[in-house]
């Protein structure tokens, strides 16, 4: 299975366009810069676009300004209280990046993800060369799969860990595959064991237990469980042992017993392991097939008889074989786990992107010139139909993932469509850069234009800057709510908010102020036993019923002021 092999298409040279064919070559003799210009355009005109959202986004940049502010940097703290939910390396990143660009500002939290990003094509680039042993060009082409799908694209826009969490895991496979293959070398070994300790370290024990579970696996399909005893795998073993031990006696040195109880706690409940299988395969059909679109395709072009006898055990003697059976490894051990514990999200696969992408440009590698043609007929067909649909969807809800104001973002689309059928029979290069620059183009609409309009019901800092203004005032602050609402109004309302679920402990503390100021819902207002008749609602955020269920959380935030009159 040679990752090369007719992966531009026999008739390539005599039908590519000119124009394109420049571009190409370019790209190719530059393939990493080329990636980095792709995903600039993608993320950097949006930065700007729109406000950070519940629940993550705010959850953890107000974890990062607690960290910057109060010198929390291993035992981390949100709205003042514990936050054993993640561990602090992810945290250390971004604060690097806002000490780098001295502003902890919206923007930077979507700079952060964005170069996250970066990392990950950079790590998918080096699984294509290493693990895939692929030419540049296939490097490139494993980047560009990533870079022209709906969901990574999206996923670069969504201020989370998860980009620099699968990065981690990735570099952790493939440094842990180089090591095997060569047979000595300690640097390779320490460095897989390096990059899955700091994904444990982002993220949690899942970092680690996916590229241990695939080496493992991986040197049993091989009949080379020796390996495991070897002195390299003892020395990284050690190094993971010493960071994970500083690391915890660190969370005890700096803030006793009680963190390590939630942290346990926390992937306890968390993770809620069952022997029962709560991700069944009609799970799997759904993530997979829609979140890989439209590469999932390739599965109905592919010779498997020809893939299936080259992956044969006789033949995994072969390099290159040996890297596509570890890729496939590395994806089993993804999802396998995932399918018995009780919380599962789509975030999870950002895990198996890079080995999917790296196995995707190899098929497209296997295919003949003719089911090249026919796959990039279908795609640009389907294509050439949702830009038509655009417009329609648009009216009945606007907010659908890359429906922005329909027209335009259907005039993109079919006029991507059609590029893509005039050059059907130029190879699979000059369709990638169509489409990739088709997707761009249309990403771009949705989240300079179409996402940031739902801040107007999605976003808390409206709310947060009337918060901010009375606590400036003298006003002191509260939220009431389910445990963690305070923390949507930390990060734009500069304060930390005490938070309350019990009207009657914040009657109670209340007595204790003049003046107060508190975020609350509607429902909650409705329902104040006992209301004072001083409390007045200064703020009502709009309210919109197709928000998600996250949203429901915050949605029509009221802020409520509560002045007593003298004597009381």
């Amino acid at each position: 299975m040679n990752s090369d092999t007719s992966l531009v298409g026999k008739d390539t040279a005599e039908s590519q366009q000119p124009f394109l064919s420049f571009v190409w070559q370019w790209m190719i003799r530059h393939p990493l810069l080329s990636v980095a210009l792709i995903l600039a355009i993608q993320t950097v005109p949006t930065l700007w676009s729109r406000d950070l959202r519940p629940v993550d986004e705010l959850r953890h940049a107000a974890v990062l300004i607690e960290m910057l502010d109060h010198g929390n940097w291993l035992a981390l703290h949100l709205n003042g209280a514990f936050y054993p939910d993640k561990p602090p390396v992810f945290f250390w990143f971004a604060a690097a990046i806002v000490w780098l660009f001295q502003t902890d500002s919206a923007p930077i939290f979507f700079l952060i993800t964005a170069v996250s990003g970066g990392l990950l094509l950079l790590a998918t680039y080096q699984m294509a060369r290493l693990v895939g042993h692929g030419s540049k060009q296939f490097g490139l082409i494993a980047c560009l799969l990533l870079l022209a799908n709906a969901f990574f694209i999206e996923r670069t826009h969504y201020p989370r860990m998860d980009l620099l969490f699968s990065t981690f895991i990735s570099l952790s496979l493939t440094a842990f595959f180089v090591a095997f293959e060569r047979h000595r070398s300690v640097r390779w070994t320490l460095a897989g064991f390096g990059f899955a300790t700091l994904a444990a370290l982002t993220k949690g024990p899942f970092g680690f237990a996916t590229p241990a579970l695939t080496a493992i696996l991986f040197l049993a399909a091989t009949r080379n469980l020796s390996r495991l005893i070897a002195n390299d795998i003892a020395l990284g073993t050690i190094l993971t042992v010493a960071v994970m031990l500083l690391y915890f006696v660190g969370l005890y040195w700096a803030e006793g017993e009680a963190y390590l109880q939630q942290i346990f706690g926390y992937v306890d409940d968390k993770a809620g392991w069952s022997l029962g299988i709560n991700f069944g395969l009609d799970d799997y059909a759904y993530f997979l097939v829609w979140r890989w679109l439209p590469w999932t395709l390739l599965l109905f072009f592919l010779p498997w008889r020809r893939i299936l006898h080259s992956l044969a055990p006789r033949n995994w003697d072969n390099r290159q074989n040996a890297g596509w059976i570890y890729l496939g490894l590395s994806i089993v051990c993804t999802l396998l786990p995932i399918s018995v514990i009780s919380y599962v999200h789509p975030n999870f696969l950002i895990i198996i992107l890079p080995p999917l992408a790296v196995l995707s440009a190899a098929a497209i590698g296997q295919m003949t010139s003719d089911s090249q043609r026919r796959f990039i007929m279908i795609v640009a067909g389907i294509l050439f139909v949702l830009g038509i649909a655009f417009p329609i969807v648009t009216t009945v809800d606007s907010s659908v993932f890359l429906v922005p104001y329909g027209y335009s973002s259907g005039a993109i689309a079919v006029i991507t469509a059609i590029f893509m059928y005039r050059m059907r029979r130029s190879g699979f290069p000059p369709f990638l850069v169509v489409l990739t620059a088709g997707a761009t183009f249309i990403s771009l609409l949705h989240f300079i234009i179409t996402n940031p309009a739902s801040d107007s019901y999605k976003s808390t800092r409206p709310a947060s800057t009337v918060i901010a203004d009375y606590i400036d005032k003298g006003y002191a602050p509260f939220s009431f709510g389910y445990p963690g609402y305070g923390s949507f109004f930390q990060y734009y309302a500069g304060h930390r908010l005490p938070e309350y679920d019990d009207w009657n402990r914040l009657n109670a503390e209340l007595r204790h102020h003049d003046r107060a100021v508190i975020v609350s819902s509607q429902r909650a207002w409705d329902n104040w036993p006992d209301r004072p008749p001083q409390a007045r609602v200064v703020h009502r955020s709009p309210r919109n019923p197709s928000i998600d269920h996250y949203d429901n959380m915050s949605r029509d935030p009221y802020v409520i002021v509560l002045e007593k009159q003298s004597g009381q």
